[in-house]
């Protein structure tokens, strides 16, 4: 399997994974030319995880005043196998190393989704916020925090 970095030739075969996986779903503001946007403004940091021609995974991280996980996506078949954990240190690890970037990165996903919360609590800790009718926890991850980023080998 390779982890590498998402171009905008991949948004198709991201946007087929995220239906197929039963994962996040793109609002329908966010076309093709808008991901592709984001890709060339905040180059290096959304990953693609690609096995045997086929995209199993995918993060799309952006960047502002902080930095956000927008998206992350693990084709079902290939859960459980740490490629989730490799695209967000991938993508995570080269805003890191960026000079002058976001050092604190927002993830906000939904309440009831246990799973997304065990798996974000190896980055940092939550908290509820309530939007309305879909509550949603945000984990706040503090790069400075983050051991991993100083060994290339974690």
């Amino acid at each position: 399997m390779q982890i590498r970095e998402m171009v905008a030739s991949d948004i198709g075969d991201v946007a087929e994974l995220f239906q197929r996986s039963g994962g996040p779903t793109l609002e329908a503001t966010e076309t093709p030319d808008v991901l592709a946007r984001c890709l060339s403004r905040c180059p290096g940091l959304s990953q693609v995880a690609v096995e045997s021609g086929q995209t199993v995974g995918a993060v799309i991280i952006s960047e502002g005043l902080k930095a956000r996980v927008d998206y992350l996506a693990v084709d079902s078949s290939m859960r459980r196998h740490g490629i989730g954990t490799k695209l967000v240190r991938t993508g995570l690890r080269r805003l890191f190393h960026e000079p002058n970037a976001a050092k604190t990165v927002d993830v906000s996903i939904l309440e009831s989704n246990t799973l997304a919360h065990i798996f974000w609590l190896m980055f940092g800790s939550g908290v509820i916020l309530d939007s309305g009718s879909s509550r949603r926890v945000t984990f706040t991850l503090h790069l400075g925090d983050q051991n991993w980023l100083l060994h290339p080998d974690w």
